[in-house]
């Protein structure tokens, strides 16, 4: 979205958000000396107004102040702290404060609670404390569904598709994105705060016109209500796919969309951006601008030990290296992907060492990493990655076989989320109360999946889904 309309619309919402910033701040002051919780309280809600406000730098601001009249263990005073730090890419500070209001939200009515534990495990997602924020919104989850309160579970629903995506289970990523949208639709959630996370699993499958729709639907609404933060995420979405595809010029100029809306609001764009940017400048020729970038976001990575981003600075450096320091780097990568669970990314390191082991002449090498990473696209479902692995594969002289003949780009989005439910150990039954279909709906769709994979059971369809889909098998 490359009109002023958002400009001036976010303007306005940032005028009009800070005058209701200045009469909490004032009243907190009123109150302080007599009652500083209450203060606290008033300017935890500040910071929320602030980040509507796009508005990151005052919110760390009145967050800190909170902080500093609030009680220690008051959770939602740690939470009202952790969202402007995550946006404006402190993690090293934010981390401890997080997991210590994950412990004390430990224990809480996840309906009671439901927001504050989605927003503390989206903070912790895009934090990368991906076991917690899977703990938080798996809560939330699970009680929305047990009590039969579909409204609860577009939003929650939505940030466990994001951190399914990142952590490799892109088969649960696209289920629960798409059963989000569904449930938004139904229930009056605004659709963009839920596409805003939908559309990164759909351009990585290879669903290119539904990422497309989606992300212009979803900036739609962002122009109409002032949302830079949701433009951030949407322009890096497509700055995603326009990378897998090839197409660098046009990735560079979204991920440079990313970034200035990023900044418009003071916050920092997410360290994956600021690789994909990065890489996608070396390949329209901008070195330097990349090895800038590749430098900045390791100083970023060490100064809040966030082993995500050292892997991606040191697979920028690998792309960036003469041949005989590939090797170095390619190690340096590896060792701290071993830190994350990020399999996707990981598949990209061996790729890109892959073609630097190619053009090296180095030929039995290369195809023993560009098959590994070939296998991981696969079995995610990367289709345009799996693609480039491929040629990469055939310019190396090794034969490669005919693609996979299923995946799960085969079935629909409600197919997929009874799959996935299925293949997690549910009955007919219980999936149809966790989704909000009838049974006879859930067995009518279980049938033609069956039909379309070629398979017989539930047992086998656990394994194949595991297999081409990334999903985690049933839970214990």
């Amino acid at each position: 979205m490359r009109s002023g309309r958002l400009e001036v619309i976010a303007r306005l919402r940032s005028y009009f958000g800070a005058f209701i910033v200045r009469l909490l701040v004032a009243e907190a002051a009123q109150l302080e000396r007599q009652d500083p919780v209450g203060a606290a309280s008033l300017l935890a809600e500040a910071v929320l107004r602030c980040l509507l406000a796009s508005d990151a730098p005052r919110a760390l601001e009145t967050a800190r102040r909170a902080a500093a009249l609030g009680r220690d263990e008051d959770p939602f005073i740690a939470l009202a702290l952790s969202y402007p730090l995550v946006a404006m890419r402190c993690e090293g500070e934010a981390r401890p404060i997080m997991l210590r209001a994950a412990d004390r939200l430990e224990g809480a009515e996840p309906i009671l609670f439901h927001q504050a534990l989605y927003l503390l495990g989206l903070c912790l997602a895009v934090a990368g404390e991906f076991r917690r924020a899977r703990r938080l919104l798996g809560r939330v989850v699970g009680a929305a569904r047990a009590n039969g309160m579909p409204g609860i579970l577009p939003l929650p629903l939505a940030a466990q598709s994001i951190l399914d995506f990142w952590t490799g289970r892109w088969g649960e990523s696209y289920a629960a994105g798409s059963e989000a949208v569904r449930l938004a639709e139904g229930t009056g959630v605004r659709l963009g705060m839920v596409l805003m996370w939908v559309v990164f699993i759909e351009g990585s499958l290879g669903l290119e016109d539904d990422c497309r729709v989606h992300v212009a639907t979803a900036l739609h609404e962002a122009e109409r209500s002032g949302d830079v933060g949701a433009a951030c995420w949407l322009h890096a979405a497509l700055g995603k796919l326009e990378l897998g595809l090839g197409r660098y010029p046009q990735a560079v100029e979204e991920f440079e969309d990313a970034d200035r809306w990023s900044r418009a609001c003071g916050a920092r764009p997410v360290p994956e951006w600021s690789a994909d940017r990065a890489e996608a400048h070396l390949r329209i020729g901008r070195r330097n601008d990349a090895a800038v970038e590749f430098a900045e976001l390791a100083q970023w990575g060490r100064a809040n030990e966030h082993p995500i981003a050292l892997a991606a600075a040191a697979r920028g450096r690998l792309l960036l290296a003469d041949a005989d320091k590939i090797d170095e780097h390619y190690r340096e990568a590896m060792l701290w992907y071993e830190r994350t669970s990020t399999p996707f990314e990981q598949a990209r390191a061996r790729l890109y060492y892959g073609e630097r082991l190619r053009r090296a002449k180095r030929l039995t090498e290369a195809r023993e990493h560009l098959r590994r990473a070939l296998d991981a696209f696969e079995r995610l479902g990367a289709s345009l990655w799996a693609s480039r692995a491929r040629n990469e594969l055939r310019a190396s002289g090794a034969a490669v076989g005919k693609l996979p003949a299923v995946g799960i780009a085969v079935l629909t989005p409600q197919e997929l989320q009874v799959a996935v439910a299925v293949a997690n150990g549910s009955t007919n039954r219980e999936a149809a109360a966790a989704l909000f279909l009838s049974p006879k709906t859930v067995g009518f769709h279980l049938g033609r999946v069956y039909r379309k994979l070629g398979i017989r059971s539930r047992v086998e369809l656990a394994r194949l889904l595991a297999v081409i889909g990334g999903v985690a098998g049933p839970r214990t």
